[in-house]
């Protein structure tokens, strides 16, 4: 065995598995790695890249669960000897490094709250955005500590992309700061290493049948947790593809195919999930519809239609939100708050990036300028932000080949002038959030052809696509 950076102290042996650990005498064997779950993650070990002009190569990998499924991350060591970590989550890459400030003190663990402001020294203010324990289920390759079997994290975002994760550990060893920035996946360029990637489907994707009705699926898109067969509306989970509920036949039809391929603001997307999301408000209930997008260069993004009116749901940084009782300020605007409520998933049909469940529901709040919407759900441990702008569905019916007149054939709304409380909220959720994960997560700040916006982590950065919504917009 050898070790590729000289910040490595565990690896895990490629042929059975043994996790060994180094000492400044000898070596040290801690028992053996599980094996790894299948993911859709797109770096692997071994694989060497450069971001934003910056090389790296993949040293190794852990993968974490805090109970919604697995996600990776990958212990990078970068061309100038430095190391961190990468992260993939909704499309975006998380990338952070280790801050070895003794004189910077973290908050006790116990102290933090969702969207609470933590001022991290010279690295600025950020936001908590998710804070979870996660498990530690195996690893690879190697690793710059010996490998813990929990992790207390907060993710926190901050100005301009920004991403911190404070990694409480197992509370045994004093707590670490990770800081970074959130990209594009887009823009890594890629060498990926020869042979198997571990991780990788064992069958062929484009062979996926549904366990329910035995309905051929599409090969899932990186991140995808959930799949909703379109033919017997059966959910199964996108890893092992076991049917996990099945749901009553839709209400109403789903105006954009799955699959259907269009471009808006310049950007090519894939409709890859439908989803309808329901709230009482006032003892009268309202429905909406979300539509989940899928583009290889921004990641996921969301179109919702709330009482005829049609948007274009963007994941935004919370860090840049300030919420003041009614009011919520973003990039200069003020927004007024319109209504709270408990918004609810009620049917899913297609592809979508967190474990997606019937009944699942987030606090949706939103806040309105002119026709424009910015929106949160939070649950107990996550929140995640969007914002809304009026798109015509003229233009989303010339972009993704449907008829003018096919938004009339989709579910009747009711009006009212409270709205469905989920404007924003369809992607999160809808963006399942907006699931949108955390989450995050998301959650993250983009700026697009296709509107405003805009967790690699280093520690351990939760996978901000892991809320039922949350993850998403």
């Amino acid at each position: 065995m050898t070790f590729g950076a000289g910040a490595s102290v565990s690896q895990v042996c490629r042929f059975c598995r043994a996790v060994v650990v180094r000492t400044d005498r000898d070596w040290k064997n801690v028992g053996k790695a599980a094996d790894l779950a299948n993911t859709a993650s797109r770096l692997a070990v071994s694989d060497r890249g450069r971001f934003r002009g910056r090389g790296f190569e993949v040293l190794g990998r852990v993968q974490l669960d805090h109970g919604q499924g697995p996600w990776d991350e990958f212990y990078v060591r970068f061309e100038d000897g430095t190391w961190g970590w990468m992260a993939e989550a909704q499309g975006n890459l998380y990338v952070t490094q280790l801050i070895a400030d003794k004189a910077l003190q973290l908050p006790p663990a116990n102290s933090l709250q969702i969207e609470q402001s933590v001022t991290l020294g010279r690295y600025g203010v950020f936001k908590v955005v998710e804070r979870k324990t996660a498990r530690m289920l195996t690893a690879e390759g190697e690793l710059p500590s010996a490998p813990s079997a929990q992790r207390l994290y907060a993710d926190c975002h901050g100005a301009q992309a920004a991403f911190a994760t404070l990694d409480y550990n197992d509370g045994t060893r004093p707590p670490e700061l990770f800081v970074g920035t959130i990209g594009a996946f887009s823009e890594v360029t890629l060498q990926p290493r020869g042979g198997e990637r571990p991780g990788a489907q064992k069958v062929a994707l484009a062979d996926l049948t549904c366990g329910a009705c035995g309905g051929k699926l599409p090969p899932p898109k990186p991140g995808i947790e959930r799949i909703a067969c379109r033919y017997c509306s059966a959910i199964s989970d996108s890893a092992t593809m076991a049917v996990l509920a099945r749901q009553h036949a839709a209400r109403s039809k789903s105006v954009l195919p799955l699959g259907a391929e269009g471009t808006l603001g310049g950007t090519k997307y894939t409709v890859l999930g439908y989803c309808e999301r329901s709230a009482v408000i006032e003892g009268e209930p309202f429905a909406w519809q979300e539509y989940l997008l899928w583009s290889e260069s921004v990641g996921f993004r969301w179109i919702m239609c709330d009482e005829g009116n049609w948007l274009f749901v963007t994941p935004i940084s919370p860090a840049d939100v300030q919420v003041n009782g009614y009011q919520a300020r973003w990039h200069g605007r003020t927004f007024q708050r319109r209504n709270e409520n408990n918004a609810t998933v009620a049917y899913v049909m297609g592809e979508f990036y967190w474990k997606v469940q019937i009944g699942e529901t987030v606090l949706a709040t939103d806040f309105i300028n002119g026709s424009d919407v910015l929106s949160s759900e939070r649950s107990s441990d996550e929140i995640q932000w969007s914002y809304c702008s009026p798109v015509s569905f003229a233009q989303i019916a010339t972009a993704f080949g449907v008829a003018p007149n096919a938004a009339n054939l989709g579910q009747t709304f009711t009006p009212s002038s409270e709205g469905s409380g989920a404007a924003a909220a369809g992607g999160a959720f809808s963006s399942l959030a907006i699931v949108v994960c955390i989450i995050v997560c998301i959650i993250c700040v983009a700026i697009n052809g296709d509107g405003e916006g805009g967790s690699s982590g280093g520690g351990f950065i939760g996978s901000s696509s892991s809320f039922g919504g949350f993850g998403g917009k």
